[in-house]
C-alpha cells in the first residue's frame, strides 16, 4: 500500500532585523547642518573647577555671545569633565580653546589658549569627523578610521600603549594603537574624566584607561593592595573590547539572539552610558546617586541593562547624571546633579519637556542644555558658571527648566557641554533665527592670562572635577579627589523624577 507523502511545509521566513532605532555610525559632518558657534559660561579657563569662584574671578559671561563667525561650524565637543572645547566644521577642521595645561589642544604647547584655534596638526593627519573630551584629553576620529589622543596619559587614558605614568603627556595627536590594521575601524569616541570609551563601524565597543568604578566594563575595577594599604590600579593602556550581554529570547521558538550593535555613547565623569541599535540602553561604573539607571547605588562592571519603557535614540551623561532620548521623543532621567536633596534611582520621564521636539540635549557638570525646536531650554544649580545663558540680569541658576530668552526663536542644530560653559550651533540661513544670532555680542578674546608653562597642573591631570558633593577641588589626578570606592558618596535614593518639575518654558 503506497504511503501518502505528506506536503512540504514552505521554508519558514527569517525573521525580520531589528528596527534600527539608533545607527552605529554617526551622520557625516559634511550631512549635518552648519551654522554660527555660540558661547556662554567661564572663561577663566585655568581655574574653574579647581577652587571656588566668585563671579569676578569666574570672568564669565552669562549670555550667549558669537565666537568664531564667519566659520561654518557643523559638531561641537566638550565633556562634564572638560574645561576645553572643540568645534568641527564640515572640511574636517578642528579648532580647540579652553584649559591646555596638559596639552589637551593637541597644538603642542601646554599655554591655556582664549580663542578658537586651528589644530594645525590634524591639517596634515586627515579630515576630522568625531572628537570627545575628557578632564584633560581628547580624542579625534579621522575619515581614514585612524584614532589620535593628546593631553594627560596619567592613566593610560590616550591608548598609546606601554605603562601609564603619573605626570605623563602628550601635547599633540598621536595614534591610538587600535587593535586589527584592517578591521572595523573606530566612528564613535567619548571620554569620562580619566578614561576613554570608541565604538567601531560594526558596532563594537572598546575602553581603555582608569578601572577604577568599573567603568572600562571589563568586568574588573582593576585594584591591587599595595605596601601600606595603598591600593594601585591596573590602568588600561590600549583599546580593549569590551563584551556586551546577549538580550535572552522571548520565547522558545524566537531565533537566537544576535549580537548587540552600539550606536550612541556617552561617558560621565565615572561612568559610561552605551545605546543599542534597537534601542537599548546600557550603563556600567560608578553607582552612586543612581546616575547608573539601576534601582540601586552599586557600581557596575560590566554592561547592565537599564529597565526602560520606550527605546532610546540618543544618551547624554553628566558628572552624576544620565539621559536618554526615546524614538518618541521623551526625555528619561536618573541620577542627580544637585549638591542636595533626593535622587532619581532609575529612569523617569522628564516632565517639563513633554511636548517638546528635542533636536539636542547635552550635559555639563551639573548643568542642563536642550535644543528645541524654537528654543533653548537650560537648567543647573549653584554654583553656575553663567553657562545657563540668562544674562546679567537674570537668575545665575535655576533647579527648574527655564528659557533662554535671548535665544527665542533661534534655531539651534547642536548643543555640547562643558564644565562650566556651554556651546550652541545656531542656524543663520533661516531669517528669523539670523535676525536672532546677529542681535548677539561677539565674545572677544580678552581672557585671563594664562601661565606661560600651564604651571599648576603637574599631575597629569589638570581640570575640571569638583568632588562630587563638596565643592571645587585642586584638579590633581590624585585618587583622594573622587568618590571613595564603592562605598563612594552615595545619596538617599527616591523614585521621584527630576528634581523641580514645573518649567518656567511652555509647553508646547
Amino acid at each position: 500500500r503506497k504511503q501518502s507523502t505528506p506536503p512540504k511545509q514552505p521554508p519558514s521566513a527569517p525573521a525580520p532585523p531589528p528596527d534600527i532605532v539608533a545607527p552605529i555610525v554617526p551622520t557625516p559632518l559634511s550631512d549635518r547642518p552648519t551654522g554660527q558657534l555660540l558661547f556662554a559660561g567661564s572663561t577663566a579657563w585655568e581655574d574653574v573647577g579647581k577652587r571656588a569662584l566668585t563671579a569676578a574671578d569666574a570672568c564669565g559671561v552669562s549670555a550667549f555671545h558669537r565666537v568664531l563667525s564667519g566659520v561654518p561650524v557643523c559638531a561641537v565637543v566638550s565633556g562634564p569633565s572638560a574645561v576645553h572645547v572643540l568645534a568641527l566644521t564640515p572640511t574636517g577642521q578642528a579648532y580647540a580653546w579652553g584649559r591646555n595645561a596638559m596639552g589637551q589642544l593637541g597644538l603642542g604647547h601646554t599655554k591655556a589658549v582664549a580663542a578658537p584655534t586651528l589644530v594645525p596638526a590634524l591639517a596634515s593627519a586627515g579630515k576630522v569627523v568625531g572628537a570627545a573630551c575628557g578632564k584633560a584629553h581628547t580624542l579625534f576620529v579621522l575619515e581614514s578610521g585612524e584614532l589620535l589622543s593628546c593631553g594627560s596619559n596619567a592613566a593610560g587614558q590616550l591608548g598609546h600603549g606601554g605603562s601609564a605614568k603619573q605626570g605623563a603627556f602628550v601635547s599633540a595627536p598621536k595614534a591610538v594603537r587600535w587593535p586589527g590594521a584592517h578591521g572595523p575601524r573606530p566612528c564613535r569616541v567619548a571620554c569620562g574624566a580619566d578614561f576613554s570609551i570608541a565604538t567601531d563601524t560594526a558596532g563594537r565597543v572598546y575602553s581603555w584607561g582608569h578601572p577604577q568604578y568599573g567603568q572600562l566594563g571589563n568586568g574588573s575595577a582593576g585594584e591591587s593592595l599595595e605596601r601600606a594599604g595603598k591600593i594601585d590600579y591596573a590602568y588600561r593602556t590600549e583599546p580593549v573590547l569590551v563584551e556586551i550581554p546577549r538580550q535572552p529570547a522571548t520565547s522558545a521558538a524566537a531565533p537566537p539572539p544576535t549580537a548587540v550593535a552600539i550606536g550612541p555613547i556617552a561617558c560621565g565623569d565615572h561612568h559610561t552610558v552605551l545605546c543599542s541599535t534597537d534601542g537599548a540602553v546600557y550603563t556600567f561604573g560608578f553607582g552612586g546617586y543612581g546616575r547608573l539607571g539601576q534601582s540601586d547605588q552599586n557600581d557596575r562592571m560590566r554592561p547592565t541593562a537599564v529597565q526602560m519603557r520606550a527605546k532610546a535614540c540618543a544618551v547624554a551623561a553628566g558628572g552624576t547624571c544620565t539621559y536618554a532620548v526615546t524614538k518618541t521623543g521623551a526625555t528619561f532621567f536618573w541620577g542627580r546633579t544637585k549638591s542636595t536633596g533626593e535622587a532619581t534611582m532609575y529612569p523617569k520621564p522628564v516632565a517639563d519637556l513633554h511636548g517638546w521636539a528635542v533636536r539636542s540635549l547635552a550635559c555639563g557638570h551639573t548643568s542642563t542644555v536642550v535644543a528645541t525646536d524654537r528654543s533653548v531650554i537650560t537648567w543647573g544649580p549653584s554654583p553656575a558658571y553663567g553657562e545657563l545663558g540668562y544674562g546679567d540680569n537674570g537668575p545665575k541658576s535655576s533647579t527648574q527648566p527655564k528659557l533662554v530668552d535671548d535665544l527665542e526663536g533661534a534655531l539651534v542644530h547642536a548643543a555640547c557641554a562643558g564644565y562650566a560653559c556651554t556651546v550652541l550651533i545656531a542656524d543663520v540661513e533661516d531669517a528669523k533665527s539670523a535676525d536672532k544670532v546677529k542681535a548677539l555680542a561677539e565674545l572677544t578674546a580678552d581672557a585671563p592670562a594664562a601661565p606661560a608653562d600651564g604651571s599648576g597642573d603637574d599631575d597629569g591631570d589638570d581640570g575640571g572635577e569638583e568632588d562630587e558633593d563638596e565643592g571645587a577641588s585642586d584638579g590633581d589626578d590624585d585618587d583622594s579627589t573622587k568618590p571613595k570606592g564603592k562605598a563612594g558618596k552615595r545619596a538617599a535614593p527616591s523614585s521621584g523624577a527630576k528634581g523641580g518639575a514645573k518649567a518656567k518654558a511652555a509647553r508646547r
